[in-house]
């Protein structure tokens, strides 16, 4: 064998070592191409939008708006401005109105662009926006508006044909509209009404509808092992709404019984307030009960001004905002994959929500002080 046959040979050895070594790196790489590739347009349209939300100083110049026409005329120049066309905002009403076609349109333009694999998990979103907009038509039923003033913001869906909704539009009561719900996944809201009629209030429906969204949603998360990061935001979500419940019992002192049809079993909270709910005499032992929880400094830091008011406006926008920087989080961590929608959405929610304040603190004739004090940031 001649030195120059050892040598090619040699060569071959060695780029076949090297291959078999870098076999797992081209195998991982592989799958990493093939899981960011489906995400790749969705992200980079999420990224336009992103850029396209109300900026900090926009927010500030509605927060010294003297009206509502002045907050109208600066939403114009925003996104906002395509659902305002034909309205006249002269009330907080018509903004939550504006605010509700616009997440219409948003949720499905979303839906649209995401990959199928997580179009399941994210139908939530869908029901979202039923569950919204059922909220409102039980609001304005409840108020006795007249049907040609009530926000019919709801399309048809699979839940709701034509047909349906226009019967659920024309109901003269509560009592005639929550039937039409038979058959479809908001039927529990049947079982409400006897609690309605007793006290008028729309609590039990409301609240309802949050368990519906957030129940049907966990039993698709909970069946994906490939979505961890959405499953623990969810969990959390889960804990945080029942973590309202459970302050609003506690300052109102009610038992176990009164507060247990309005907590979600999932999550890790409901399993320590069952065992334990009856040993917290009040607001302040039950936050000191979640000592070791990620929200329990947040909450103990606004504790006094709740004990000033006995509000627990300042408790729940924490809750509300640990909720939306998960979110936010969850993006800058996983910049891939569907991490960028859950900190778009948390990004959107915030901005609803702050529009929203701003409208009905404005009507309300609030100072600057206390509205920005009911802002949420992320």
């Amino acid at each position: 064998m001649t030195p120059l046959m050892i040598s090619n040979e040699f060569i071959i050895i060695v780029i076949g070592m090297v291959f078999l070594l870098s076999l797992p790196l081209l195998v991982f790489l592989a799958k990493t191409v093939q899981n960011i590739t489906p995400y790749l347009y969705m992200n980079a349209r999420l990224k336009a939008k992103e850029g396209r939300l109300i900026s900090k100083a926009q927010l500030e110049d509605m927060l010294s708006a003297h009206s509502l026409s002045e907050i109208s005329s600066l939403l114009e120049g925003t996104p906002y401005g395509s659902e305002m066309q034909g309205l006249m905002i002269n009330n907080a009403e018509t903004v939550e109105e504006v605010l509700q076609k616009h997440r219409t349109t948003l949720y499905g333009e979303i839906i649209g662009m995401m990959p199928a694999k997580i179009r399941d998990v994210f139908s939530y979103l869908n029901r979202e926006l039923e569950a919204n907009t059922l909220k409102s038509l039980l609001r304005d039923i409840h108020a006795q508006k007249p049907a040609e003033q009530m926000d019919q913001g709801l399309v048809s869906t699979e839940e709701f044909h034509e047909e349906t909704l226009k019967r659920m539009y024309e109901s003269q009561s509560i009592a005639e509209l929550v039937p039409l719900l038979e058959g479809t996944t908001y039927e529990p809201l049947m079982e409400k009404v006897p609690s309605y009629e007793q006290t008028k209030l729309l609590s039990g429906f409301e609240s309802e509808l949050d368990k519906i969204v957030l129940t049907k949603t966990w039993q698709v998360i909970s069946s994906r092992d490939d979505l961890s990061m959405i499953h623990d935001y969810f969990a959390t979500k889960i804990d945080l709404m029942n973590l309202k419940v459970l302050l609003r019992a506690k300052r109102d002192r009610l038992g176990w019984d009164a507060i247990a049809s309005f907590l979600l079993p999932q999550g890790s909270l409901y399993h320590h307030a069952k065992t334990s709910f009856g040993e917290e005499e009040d607001v302040r032992g039950l936050i000191n009960s979640l000592e070791g929880t990620p929200f329990y400094s947040s909450l103990m830091e606004v504790f006094p001004e709740y004990e000033k008011t006995s509000s627990l406006v300042p408790l729940e926008k924490v809750v509300d905002e640990f909720l939306l920087k998960m979110g936010w989080d969850i993006s800058v961590k996983n910049p891939f994959g569907a991490g960028p929608l859950m900190g778009f959405l948390s990004l959107k929610d915030a901005e609803m929500r702050n529009v929203r304040t701003i409208a009905i603190a404005k009507e309300a004739q609030l100072d600057h002080d206390t509205i920005r004090s009911l802002m949420v940031s992320v």
